[in-house]
């Protein structure tokens, strides 16, 4: 059975403390899509410093300072939603726990517009973390990531700097030191 077979969409990737690359960093990745042709998802806790209203026309109206964060290194020309909004945006396609990836974005901007959806329930993210067909399978043999399954608590949670430790705290274990290994340790 492959590494690979453990993931399914809906689970988190935890980034390993000594992870070199830089665009995972601490990060968090939330798995959106996962098949023999790769995986797909978004890191959880980069944000931008900007806001959805920077990037998208709209209205002005606060209904639309929502953060933008990285969600990963691949198609920076992209935008994409996790949401919690269900059959209210069509095509949306179920991930897991009640939470959605996509779907029609005139329907978002409507239903945000009109205050009929809590930005609460949504992420909105630039790019997105990209794995070809065997390559995550490789990093997981690698301890480049620590998987824990998903849920909406990590998803939507507004403490970016801090979900890296306490997913690793809710994992357990072994898991709970790493959350307090300093960034360099070469610097201690």
């Amino acid at each position: 059975m492959s590494h690979t077979a453990h993931i399914r969409r809906g689970d988190l990737l935890i980034a390993d403390p000594f992870l070199s690359d830089p665009s995972f960093s601490r990060a968090v990745v939330y798995i959106v899509e996962h098949n023999e042709e790769g995986t797909i998802g978004f890191v959880l806790n980069q944000p931008m410093g900007i806001m959805l209203k920077d990037v998208v026309e709209t209205s002005p109206g606060p209904e639309f300072e929502i953060p933008l964060f990285t969600g990963g290194p691949v198609g920076g020309n992209t935008l994409h939603v996790v949401h919690q909004l269900g059959d209210h945006i069509a095509g949306s396609k179920y991930i897991a726990n009640h939470i959605y990836w996509g779907g029609d974005f005139e329907q978002v901007k409507f239903l945000l517009g009109n205050k009929n959806a809590d930005w609460r329930d949504m992420k909105f993210f630039v790019g997105y973390a990209g794995w070809a067909a065997g390559q995550l399978a490789d990093e997981l043999k690698n301890h480049s990531w620590i998987v824990l399954r998903g849920t909406e608590d990590f998803i939507f949670n507004d403490e970016d700097e801090d979900l890296w430790q306490a997913a690793l705290r809710m994992k357990g274990g072994k898991y709970r030191l790493l959350a307090i290994s300093p960034l360099r340790p070469e610097w201690n």
